[in-house]
């Protein structure tokens, strides 16, 4: 073993900001180590599994390079193709696939020779990781949801139940360590999944960039009025993209009890669409909503700003949890939150939030005419040194500490084993 203990944070591909609130986590943090003074024994460094454009770090960046090739499919079992037992097409498709398979292979065994020389001790995963690898890692944990919500599509169906199934048996189970956003998540994934709760390390959520903008007061008038049409303090605000769990459905039914008695007020439904979204456009327009509902699609940090400093609250009835970051966002900025009653936002939000039943839109309606009928009010204010960037880093600094001494339990010839 060296002296300095190398990690090599994986720096994936498939992160872009209409991804939603994991890119934002996934930014920040980065961005985060990038920028933070770890203690001298522990060495960050980016690492990519494949060759593409750098990124500007600070910190040093290495990128995998493999360059062999798919040998071309030539030739063929003729005695096979002249009997035209199986096409030709056929043929050559399996050919294609046990060459994959194989270039598949040479490339995982090279991967892991180069993270050998390249001297990383642990391969640690932003966002929830791959333990394809025959390599010590850490992963990251965000939520059980094909267990702890209901069996919607996008976490039960079309194969994701199977799919992260294989995250849990596969990664999670096989990590060094995995990291947590709260201790709701951790007795979540000990709950369902029994994994040792030794194993599990909390890295607190936390807002992303969104809340350190600085936009004046008459800049964000201009967004709201020009962009969406609106007015200060006459909407209520919900940004998630269109999956199913994340129950706009519910809160529709809701908003049509507030807009019966408050006609003029609207709700802003930011967000890119997961297959949801025209069955709920069919949904607003049986509930005789289309003029007091903007579906104005992803839109950008400023204006989601802008809209939060000056929506009447943000209304988020989720039915996923445990932990959620625009809550986290909102309550930075300073706008009211009504959110569902999950023990993970009981524990980032305090009492700063309005908690309901997400399934009861009478419920979450009295909560919505309350916030709108004591806008007047002082705004309450939001104290919370636990759930920030600063903190997550220390404990991310404090947790590979220890893995460090685990870790450094054995050398580099765990091939052997």
């Amino acid at each position: 073993m060296h002296n300095r203990f190398r990690i090599g944070v994986v720096i994936a591909e498939n992160y872009r900001p209409e991804v939603g609130g994991g890119f934002g986590y996934y930014e920040s943090l980065v961005n985060a180590i990038d920028n933070y003074e770890f203690n001298p024994l522990l060495e960050f460094v980016f690492i990519r599994f494949s060759e593409t454009t750098t990124p500007p770090f600070r910190k040093e960046f290495i990128q995998f390079k493999f360059n062999e090739t798919i040998a071309p499919v030539k030739h063929y079992n003729k005695r096979i193709a002249q009997l035209k037992i199986i096409p030709i097409s056929i043929i050559t498709k399996l050919l294609v696939k046990k060459y994959e398979n194989r270039i598949h292979l040479v490339k995982k065994s090279k991967l892991e020779e180069w993270l050998v020389q390249q001297k990383i001790d642990l391969v640690y995963h932003i966002a929830p990781g791959s333990g394809e690898l025959n390599f010590p890692f850490v992963t990251t944990h965000w939520d059980i949801g094909h267990y702890s919500t209901f069996a919607f599509p996008e976490v039960s169906m079309n194969g994701t139940f199977e799919g992260r199934e294989k995250l849990y048996s596969e990664v999670h189970k096989k990590a060094l360590a995995v990291f947590c956003e709260s201790e709701s998540g951790k007795k979540e994934l000990f709950q369902y999944k029994q994994i040792n709760a030794e194993r599990i390390f909390i890295v607190p959520l936390f807002p992303g960039k969104l809340v350190h903008l600085e936009i004046s007061p008459r800049e964000q008038q201009s967004i709201i009025e020009n962009q969406f049409s609106l007015k200060k303090g006459n909407y209520f605000l919900y940004p998630a993209q269109f999956w199913s769990h994340k129950n706009h459905y519910n809160l529709l039914l809701a908003f049509k009890k507030v807009n019966d008695i408050y006609a003029h007020l609207k709700l802003v439904l930011p967000g890119s669409d997961k297959g949801n979204l025209d069955y709920i456009k069919e949904v607003i327009v049986n509930l005789d909503l289309g003029s007091s509902v903007l579906l104005p699609g992803f839109i950008s940090n400023e204006a989601l700003y802008s809209l939060n400093k000056n929506a009447i609250a943000m209304v988020m009835p989720t039915l996923l949890g445990p932990t959620n970051m625009p809550l986290l966002e909102a309550a930075y900025l300073g706008c009211p939150v009504i959110t569902s009653s999950f023990d993970g936002h009981k524990e980032i939000l305090g009492d700063y939030a309005t908690y309901v039943d997400p399934l009861d839109e009478k419920v979450i309606a009295e909560a919505m005419i309350q916030k709108y009928e004591t806008r007047e009010v002082a705004r309450n204010v939001f104290k919370n040194d636990t759930n920030k960037i600063e903190t997550a880093i220390k404990a991310i600094e404090k947790h590979f500490l220890k893995l460090r001494k685990i870790r450094n339990t054995w050398g580099y010839n765990f091939h052997q084993y």
